[in-house]
């Protein structure tokens, strides 16, 4: 079975652990759950298939978190557009959108092009507020995941 339509467990759910984490991110960042949306960010691509992975990994992000609202974006070439993503945010009124750049080590596109495209995005709903997380960046859980991909090797 290829590596992208591995049917993944998603962990979490309903897990107390969980509930506290995302209960102390809300905390932490002055919100409420209910308030709160995520938008994932790639690149984007002209292989459907490719992009379809982003809308999987939003789902199963949601389903882990068990936040209401957790949008697929991406930056170019495919639908939906950061704009797109915010405004839905928007309308099912999310206050504060965390923004993830689904990026392995930050670069231009985190530095400068997401920034640009979310405060454009974010323009026309001054009653909202956004952040942009850091890219996913070097950590022992993506050592086990390259560990974990090299015995799928071909």
């Amino acid at each position: 079975m290829p590596w992208n339509s591995r049917p993944g467990k998603v962990m979490g759910g309903a897990n107390k652990m969980l509930d506290t984490r995302v209960a102390q991110l809300c905390q932490q960042l002055g919100c409420v759950p209910e308030k709160l949306a995520v938008i994932l960010v790639d690149h984007g691509s002209r292989i459907a298939e490719s992009n379809e992975l982003l809308h999987q990994m939003a789902e199963r992000f949601k389903a882990y978190t068990g936040l209401a609202h957790v949008e697929p974006a991406h930056m170019e070439l495919a639908e939906p557009s950061i704009e797109a993503a915010y405004r839905r945010c928007v309308a099912a009124g999310a206050a504060l959108i965390l923004v993830a750049p689904f990026f392995l080590l930050p670069g231009k596109h985190w530095t400068e092009d997401i920034p640009r495209l979310v405060a454009e995005a974010a323009r026309p709903f001054p009653h909202t507020t956004y952040r942009i997380a850091p890219p996913l960046g070097i950590d022992d859980l993506l050592v086990e995941l390259l560990l974990r991909r090299l015995a799928q090797s071909v």
